[in-house]
């Protein structure tokens, strides 16, 4: 399955090439799951699955990544890797552009933030001027509230 995301770069007669192996084992490596590389993706886990999918994405090698729920269906330590992952990439030099419902990972991880609100633009920018617009609490309709925890600020949702 993570082979498909070198499809893109086959050439007739659609023969996998080594360098094809090479960047799907890497894509593999980087969602911790190497080990599964000759495993059928209908036997594996939902979380497992996940990860397949978000290695097939990562093995098309290119300077955007979409990713749309990257985290759904992993438990909360493999949601934790994949957004270190998605830092590590943006770190790196790739845009990464992620679709999320979880305020707190976007925020924590985020350069930019778009909120938006039945299809349109509420607020765009770096976390911290979202948090100041109050943006969160008009379009949720919840209070968005931030810690300083180790010079770093943590995100939160209360009712109070």
């Amino acid at each position: 399955m993570v082979l498909h995301g070198r499809f893109a770069y086959l050439k007739y007669p659609r023969r996998y090439r080594k360098e094809d192996y090479e960047m799907a084992r890497k894509a593999l490596s980087w969602v911790g799951i190497e080990d599964l590389a000759e495993k059928n993706v209908n036997e594996l886990s939902g979380g497992t699955r996940q990860k397949v999918y978000i290695a097939m994405a990562l093995a098309q090698d290119t300077d955007t990544i979409l990713l749309d729920e990257p985290t759904t269906y992993l438990d909360i330590a493999h949601q934790i890797k994949m957004m270190k992952l998605a830092r590590e990439l943006a770190d790196n030099g790739k845009a990464v552009v992620m679709v999320l419902h979880d305020l707190m990972q976007g925020f924590q991880i985020a350069d930019k933030i778009v909120v938006m609100d039945d299809g349109r633009l509420k607020a765009c920018g770096e976390p911290e001027k979202v948090y100041a617009s109050g943006v969160v609490k008009e379009v949720f309709g919840v209070h968005f509230e931030r810690v300083k925890i180790e010079d770093e600020w943590r995100y939160y949702v209360s009712e109070r």
